[in-house]
C-alpha cells in the first residue's frame, strides 16, 4: 500500500477512536477546546489526526482528557 494510502488510513483510525471517546463522553470538540485552553482550529486538527506538532501535543491532552490509552505517537 502507498505510503499516502496508510497516512491517510491511519488518519481516518485516529479520528473514529477519537470521535467514539467523544461519544461516549458526550463532550463536543468545541468543549475540548475550552477545557484543555486550546484553539478549535486545533482541536479539529488533532482530532483529525493530523501530524503536526501541535496536533500531536494536543491530541496527547485530548486522550488523556477523554480517559483513553496512551498511545506510541
Amino acid at each position: 500500500m502507498p505510503i499516502e494510502e496508510r497516512l491517510e488510513k491511519t488518519q481516518k483510525e485516529i479520528e473514529s477512536e477519537i470521535r467514539i471517546a467523544m461519544l461516549e463522553k458526550d463532550t463536543t470538540q468545541s468543549q475540548l477546546a475550552e477545557d484543555l485552553n486550546l484553539s478549535k482550529n486545533v482541536v479539529s486538527e488533532a482530532v483529525r489526526g493530523y501530524n503536526t506538532p501541535r496536533a500531536k501535543k494536543a491530541r496527547k491532552k485530548i486522550r488523556r482528557w477523554l480517559g483513553m490509552e496512551e498511545s506510541n505517537e
